[in-house]
């Protein structure tokens, strides 16, 4: 698939994006001098949570699954109640949010459950027949959706379509495979195609 013309996009919103913060900068400019903020001293306070994060992503990488969760939350673990009650204040944490985000999280893929049998059963109909649906389909709804919905749609279509795929692709390789053997029977050599044919299923 020629991508130049998704380049050209790319480049044409990049440029506008350049000149809306251009003209944007320069408007502030001009209505005066920006107040001055006074100095202040940087300090970082629980920075051993960055050898945390650092061990997460090592956990993230090497350890594999059923072994790696249950680490993962043992080190979150650790660093929650080791780090200091000022650094929690200083930054505002609380759960609150990550209560929402459960909460929008178990509502998103609870209503999809319904979608995602439709799309299973009835994935032949959408016309995805190809790499470039594909492609321009995901791009489309994940400027809506988030992007693990997306995968998770996409995912479930795919899967019908790929063992109809298989099917057909074991369907016709067992046709030619019989009728080679006919062919040999009867003395006729097959055609110089005939294993060619099959790399376009």
């Amino acid at each position: 698939m020629d991508g130049s013309p998704l380049l050209a996009t790319m480049a044409y919103r990049h440029r506008c994006a350049a000149r809306h913060f251009f003209v944007s900068d320069t408007i502030a400019r001009s209505r005066g001098p920006t107040a001055k903020m006074p100095a202040t001293r940087f300090h970082c306070y629980g920075k051993w949570n960055l050898g945390a994060l650092l061990v997460l992503l090592l956990i993230l990488v090497f350890v594999p699954d059923g072994v790696r969760e249950p680490l993962m939350l043992i080190v979150a673990m650790v660093s929650y109640f080791f780090t200091p009650q000022r650094v929690f204040e200083a930054n505002e944490f609380g759960w609150r949010p990550l209560i929402e985000l459960a909460w929008i999280f178990l509502g998103v893929f609870g209503t999809m459950i319904p979608v995602l049998d439709y799309v299973e059963f009835h994935a032949s109909d959408f016309h995805l027949a190809s790499d470039a649906p594909f492609y321009w389909s995901t791009g489309l709804l994940s400027g809506v959706l988030d992007n693990a919905p997306t995968y998770l749609t996409f995912l479930t279509a795919a899967s019908p379509l790929f063992r109809l795929r298989q099917l057909f692709s074991a369907a016709h390789l067992h046709r030619e495979q019989s009728e080679s053997a006919d062919s040999r029977d009867r003395g006729i050599a097959p055609p110089a195609d005939a294993g060619i044919s099959r790399l376009y299923y």
